[in-house]
């Protein structure tokens, strides 16, 4: 130790010599015979922190100034002074008076010992000494008395340290640990033997800053690898420049790590194990959903990180962070980040790390071929089907589902169900269109829904009403993701039944730069029936124009150039630069089991500039499908071609068509009616592609692997944000036995339709539309949808599995389930 105080902080040793030491003045004189003892006056302490004492006594000289020796004398055997290697240190003096030498004490290193006594001499420089012959001095070792934690959670007591790594400290309070900004060593020890508590050592020192005599602060150190598996009783002992140490066992707590049990989604997926080649289901990168980890010891002020393991944790997935997150001990929950960038299913690691930096890791898998579970959109009695879903390119959490839905059971169809959601399909809002949204009869026929959402993010459905003895085909637009509908435009308006069947398309009017809103369809008012267009254009979020074409008189597309009874499936889609592509086949006269043909045109630049317009109508695919096949799993309605094409606006392939259509393989030329399926036919889903405007066509690409069980009604959508194509279809491949039962199953392609990706089963249960208790003759009625954005992609279809118990009429009626998924 440094310097010498008596009793107290800033108190003076005494020490009286009852033998005077007579000096002359101005001369060096030897002490009086009989040489002076030294007794104490009190019980010294000595410290780092005095720099000076008092030897009290008499008779030391009767010069002041005179220089002297003063000895320390060690007892009991201690050998504190020199780096503690001497029993004796000896420093200079000064007398100050006759009753008062002044000295700095000597350094005392006691390090986690007992105080020490010593005697004090006075060795004057005539040789003689003022002796004390019993310990007068004691030289006390620095100590402890308590140690606090900063930054600590604020689920633990201040006194459990944590290893905070910069972010929290350490205060240690106690006695005598030396002069103000000295640098002390403070070690935590593992008094428990455990002997890797520390980053694989027993122990870990870290500076502390010397702050004044009772008070030590630093920075606690990180406890990070390899991690402690349980709380960590430590010792604390603080080092002082001196060499002199203060222990004080156990005081400090190392608290042990978070762990992590489990990582689940409050969601899960189903099973799809037995489903061939299909992959495994894990979490979605592009649709947000319900997380949670369940773990031990998690901490209020934790940190979380979910990145790509093999990238490391510099490379979170999207954020790398649940969103709103909510933390007990045991669990955190909150939202899962998206991340639509991922084009493989990817290894990923959950981290979760305590404000003491202590963590734990969790192996996850982020896939890209991914189900959530299916949702019933519509929960309602009566006939829910023939369906349509799209998505809202300026926000694809709002999505929007139309059913064709008789309430009655007596096939009124009356009224059509709109669900939307705004939250990535966790949540369907249920709303009606009827007379009070579009001003017809009550009792009017509203059926064949067709849906699309345009650029600015204003949602259109088109349908026909039958009353009043006329057929009207109107567009309704809605600015609020479907919660309420305006705007109506009548795009044509007949008498009698004289429309029939149509859908959508949204993209560029060049003419404007707005958005231009098609429709097409067959009419049914001149013969042989034409398949028509016509539509509006919009220039923002709730503006709507006039229709094209008067109501008396849509766009004539066809133009005769192959003998027909009529012209169905007319199909617009939008080019990336405004040009209006649109398909239909035909019903030649005589059709029987006859293959039906697939024709295709386009206006270059659209209906609203003259300088084109549509040109000869060309044959690009033939069907064995032919006008309508009845099968096992259809067998009232059966189906048709139902031909599509889409235009892909981005990536590698931006500008490539591609057509989607029904083969059949082997032709089967049974000649089939309603209610009477063909027994021998396969039915399989094929594409063709064209890279310039529909000019030539590549030979057909089968979807999927073929299996002698039926695929139909298929619905081709395209992502315009990533290029991405998706098909969805009914496939009875899991009911060999009878090829009547069906699941709604998906594929998708990323090189614009030249491969596809192996099966994805998106329905969760299995459904029968030819069981006794189907209704009226409908089956699963003409199609489905499918909706893709960003990634995010939403399949809607008709079931009447009743596979999530919430179907009022259990499997006698059919509802609309939907399931949002990614695949790539």
């Amino acid at each position: 130790m440094r310097n010498a105080r008596w009793l107290t902080w800033g108190s003076f040793v005494s020490i009286l010599l009852l033998a005077a030491v007579p000096l002359g003045c101005g001369t060096q004189q030897a002490p009086a015979a009989g040489a002076a003892t030294v007794t104490s006056m009190g019980a010294p302490l000595v410290t780092d922190a005095v720099t000076s004492v008092s030897v009290m006594g008499g008779n030391f000289t009767t010069i002041t100034g005179t220089a002297v020796t003063v000895r320390f004398t060690a007892v009991g055997g201690a050998t504190p002074f020199n780096g503690g290697t001497s029993a004796v240190a000896t420093v200079p003096g000064t007398v100050v008076s006759p009753n008062q030498v002044d000295c700095a004490p000597p350094i005392a290193t006691i390090c986690g010992g007992s105080p020490v006594q010593a005697t004090v001499d006075i060795l004057f420089p005539s040789g003689v000494i003022a002796p004390s012959t019993t310990p007068i001095v004691t030289f006390q070792p620095p100590t402890i008395s308590a140690l606090n934690g900063s930054g600590a959670p604020s689920n633990v007591p201040s006194t459990v340290l944590l290893g905070a790594g910069g972010a929290g400290g350490f205060t240690i309070t106690g006695t005598g640990f030396g002069p103000v900004g000295g640098t002390a060593q403070v070690t935590f020890g593992d008094p428990a033997g455990m002997g890797s508590g520390f980053n694989g050592a027993p122990s870990v020192t870290v500076p502390g800053n010397i702050v004044s005599d009772t008070l030590v602060t630093g920075t606690l150190p990180t406890i990070t690898a390899p991690r402690l598996t349980a709380d960590l009783p430590a010792d604390v002992t603080v080092v002082l420049p001196s060499g002199s140490c203060a222990t004080s066992p156990s005081l400090s707590n190392w608290v042990a790590p978070p762990t992590i049990t489990t990582v689940t989604n409050n969601r899960p997926p189903f099973d799809q194990t037995n489903v061939a080649l299909t992959k495994p289901q894990t979490f979605l990168p592009v649709v947000p959903t319900d997380t949670d980890i369940d773990g031990t010891a998690f901490d209020p002020g934790l940190a979380h990180l979910i990145y790509d393991t093999g990238a490391g944790p510099g490379t979170p997935i999207g954020s790398g962070f649940l969103s709103s997150p909510v933390v007990t001990g045991t669990n955190i929950s909150g939202i899962c980040p998206t991340d639509p960038t991922m084009t493989a299913t990817t290894a990923t690691t959950v981290r979760v790390v305590n404000p003491d930096n202590q963590f734990h890791e969790f192996p996850i898998s982020y896939s890209v071929s991914d189900v959530l579970p299916n949702v019933n959109t519509t929960r309602q009695a009566g006939i829910n089907a023939e369906t349509v879903v799209v998505v809202n390119p300026t926000n694809p959490a709002n999505a929007a589902i139309f059913v064709h839905a008789d309430r009655g059971g007596t096939l009124a169809f009356d009224e059509m169900t709109v669900s939307y959601t705004t939250d990535y399909g966790a949540t369907w809002t249920i709303t009606t269109i009827d007379d009070a949204v579009d001003g017809f009869g009550a009792g009017d026929l509203r059926f064949d829904p067709a849906a699309a959402f345009d650029r600015f993010g204003n949602l259109y459905v088109c349908y026909g009403v039958v009353g009043g003895g006329l057929t009207s085909v109107v567009i309704l637009q809605s600015a609020d993701g479907g919660a309420t509908f305006g705007n109506l435009r009548i795009l044509a308006q007949h008498p009698g039944f004289s429309h029939d069947r149509w859908t959508m398309a949204t993209g560029l009017e060049p003419v404007s730069g707005g958005e231009a809103i098609y429709a097409s369809w067959t009419g049914f008012y001149t013969f042989p029936y034409p398949a028509v267009v016509n539509g509006c254009v919009s220039t923002g979020l709730g503006n709507l124009g006039a229709p094209f074409a008067p109501a008396a008189a849509p766009v004539v597309v066809t133009d005769g150039a192959a003998p027909s009874l009529q012209w169905q499936n007319a199909y617009p889609e939008v080019g990336p630069n405004g040009e209006l592509y649109m398909i239909f086949f035909d019903i030649p006269p005589g059709a029987g089991p006859a293959p039906g043909d697939v024709w295709f045109d386009v206006d270059p630049d659209g209906l609203w500039d003259a300088t084109n317009g549509f040109g000869t109508d060309q044959l690009i695919a033939t069907s064995n499908i032919g006008w309508r096949t009845y099968i096992p799993p259809q067998p009232q309605r059966g189906f048709g071609i139902n031909p599509q094409i889409v235009s892909i606006h981005s990536g590698p392939n931006a500008g490539r068509l591609v057509l989607c259509y029904t083969q059949e393989v082997p032709d089967d030329q049974t000649v089939a009616f309603s209610g009477s399926p063909t027994p021998n036919s396969n039915t399989l889903v094929v594409v063709r592609t064209s890279d310039n405007q529909g000019v030539t066509w590549s030979a057909e690409t089968q979807v999927h692997i073929d299996t002698p069980e039926h695929q139909f009604m298929h619905w081709l959508t395209c992502d315009r944000a990533t290029g991405e194509l998706y098909v969805t279809w009914y496939d009875c491949r899991n009911d060999s036995t009878n090829n009547v039962l069906t699941e709604r199953m998906g594929a998708s392609s990323s090189d614009g339709g030249a491969t596809w990706t192996p099966i994805l089963q998106l329905a969760q249960g299995q459904s029968d539309a030819s069981s006794p208790a189907a209704p009226l003759g409908q089956d699963y009625l003409e199609y489905c949808g499918t909706a893709a954005y960003n990634g995010v992609v939403y399949a809607a279809w008709t079931d009447f599995s009743n596979f999530t118990g919430d179907n009022p009429d259990g499997t006698s009626r059919s509802d609309v389930f939907v399931s949002v998924y990614m695949q790539r």
